[in-house]
């Protein structure tokens, strides 16, 4: 009985141990001088879908952590004014460095892109041209790549396994719980970032008194879209409602 309860220890820490995978490396040029700020994106090699993602830090570094059931990875390091170089590797804890060469392509005109994932504090913003693909049609759609988030079959949304607390617009909590309207009708073309609050008070007065463990999804619209808001924000939910 106690070799089969040790057994059944170490396949628990078995388990425990290779369900998370770690990625790390450094990322440098082609003279050895290390990038800061570059962006380090683990995709499905199928779907392109983004798992997780990680910022250079100051030496260099950068650290991954992933759950996922894929047998293999594509690892994408992308810097400006370097050729972005992607790498498929096994679903497995390793060591992967990258070395990215200057790109001398020229240029009609300079496009300043900003970056596809960026963190600020407890805000996490996703560039929606980033995360989109050619079937996706409405803001749902987008949503679903998002690392850490799951939609369930009724259209609640979790993230990290817990239920969104807010679903605001511009900031604004113009649907008051009813979000399926915007999800399933806004078109993504509209739609310029999906802003990630972690750790979310939706109370201001308790924000700094009460600790949340949900987070909350904020959309940010193109400007075209966006303009008119602040007289009439409450136009959107009358014209997603009357067209369901």
């Amino acid at each position: 009985m106690i070799k089969n309860l040790f057994g059944a220890l170490l396949l628990l820490l078995n388990l425990t141990v290779h369900g998370q995978t770690e990625i790390k490396g450094i990322v440098k040029n082609q003279n050895g001088e290390t990038l800061i700020g570059a962006n380090i994106l683990v995709m499905q090699p199928k779907t392109h879908r983004i798992l997780t993602y990680a910022i250079t830090d100051k030496q260099g570094f950068y650290t991954l952590t992933l759950k996922h059931t894929t047998d293999s990875l594509l690892v994408n390091a992308s810097f400006l004014g370097y050729q972005p170089q992607k790498i498929r590797v096994a679903n497995r804890s390793q060591k992967l460095d990258f070395t990215l060469q200057e790109s001398h392509q020229k240029l009609k005109e300079v496009v300043i892109k900003t970056q596809p994932v960026k963190q600020l504090g407890d805000t996490i913003n996703y560039r929606v041209s980033a995360l989109k693909q050619a079937e996706d049609k409405v803001l749902i759609d987008v949503i679903k790549r998002i690392p850490g988030v799951d939609v369930m079959t009724n259209g609640k949304i979790l993230y990290q396994g817990k239920p969104i607390n807010k679903f605001y617009i511009e900031n604004m909590d113009m649907l008051e719980g009813r979000y399926n309207l915007a999800s399933n009708n806004l078109p993504v073309d509209q739609i310029a970032s999906v802003q990630v609050y972690e750790n979310h008070q939706p109370i201001k007065l308790l924000d700094s008194l009460v600790y949340s463990e949900n987070a909350a999804l904020n959309i940010r619209l193109k400007k075209n879209f966006s303009y008119a808001l602040p007289y009439s924000c409450r136009l959107l939910a009358g014209y997603l409602a009357f067209n369901l």
